[in-house]
């Protein structure tokens, strides 16, 4: 499991500028740079802005090898989220149940596109979830300010999300690759998702040993106990307003015991466990229309991205 930092994606438009059209196969991509330059590089790969017509203007992104010797990684991202979209599609058609949203096909890209280029080399066009306008609604969670922490409750959703994507990829055999904040993007502005995104998968592996099953799971308990201000000899601090002593106490043991990593079980019963704690501090209320469609009365709770002051 790789652990190099990934570029922080500029989320302004300010200095946005298109690059010129690629005919797709299902019609036209404008490509855009920042002020004719990537939004963003690492070796293996440039990224740039994609205006998929096709997709009523989702304003996606596009990965470009930096080299023809670099095509391997895209080829094999290609092959992992074309296998694991296939695989969400196929369960998200089958769920109604208003509860289980996002969907697994939310929680990562998907193929729009591939392009091999004129020089050699491999390009993939990314697309997102319907419900997903643009990649600026995504906000990297490596992305919060040293003096600021999210709350208690923030750090719960994450969590949880990320231990749903978890279960979906680790039950298929594929490894995540890199689960650490700088690939954790939050939809913090989209009601309608309220979620966790993960962008780059070219470090995933199929059939991995399974410590790195175990591995992946604390490190996503590591990722949020930095971003909800723990540090490495201090608890999170008490959000008092959201929850006791006696609960907080019961949430930092649980994220000390995933950190920790001896006594980490699957991801599925990882996140149960999870949402047992969380229906103890904040308790299901009552559906306002009544019934979902599969009957159940009562909901969790709401709550919204909340940063406060370290």
């Amino acid at each position: 499991m790789s652990t190099s930092s990934l570029p922080t994606v500029p989320s302004t438009d300010t200095s946005l500028t298109e690059m010129g059209t690629y005919e797709g196969s299902a019609g036209p991509i404008k490509l855009f740079g920042f002020d004719g330059k990537p939004l963003a590089e690492t070796p293996d790969w440039k990224l740039y802005a994609a205006k998929i017509e096709s997709l009523k203007g989702q304003m996606a992104l596009m990965k470009i090898s930096s080299t023809i010797e670099g095509n391997a990684v895209l080829n094999w991202e290609e092959y992992v989220l074309i296998v694991m979209q296939l695989m969400a599609d196929d369960i998200d058609a089958g769920t109604h149940d208003t509860e289980v949203t996002p969907k697994h096909g939310v929680f990562f890209p998907r193929i729009h596109e591939k392009i091999d280029t004129d020089d050699g080399r491999v390009a993939l066009v990314l697309s997102f979830h319907p419900s997903i306008l643009s990649y600026r609604e995504l906000k990297p969670l490596s992305a919060i300010p040293s003096d600021k922490r999210i709350d208690l409750k923030t750090s719960m959703w994450i969590l949880g999300k990320s231990l749903k994507l978890a279960t979906f990829f680790h039950e298929a055999g594929v490894s995540i690759g890199n689960v650490g904040a700088d690939n954790v993007f939050i939809t913090q502005d989209n009601l309608e998702v309220h979620g966790v995104f993960y962008f780059d998968f070219s470090y995933a592996e199929m059939d991995p040993d399974p410590a790195i099953f175990v591995k992946e799971i604390s490190e996503m308990a590591k990722t949020v106990w930095f971003a909800c201000g723990g540090t490495e000899t201090t608890e999170p601090p008490l959000d008092a307003d959201i929850m006791n002593p006696e609960q907080h106490q019961e949430y930092v043991a649980n994220l000390k015991r995933m950190m920790d990593g001896t006594d980490v079980s699957g991801a599925r019963v990882e996140m149960d466990h999870l949402y047992e704690i969380n229906d103890r501090i904040w308790p299901k209320e009552p559906i306002k229309d009544g019934p979902n469609s599969r009957g159940q009365t009562m909901k969790r709770q709401f709550h919204y991205f909340r940063l406060l002051g370290r």
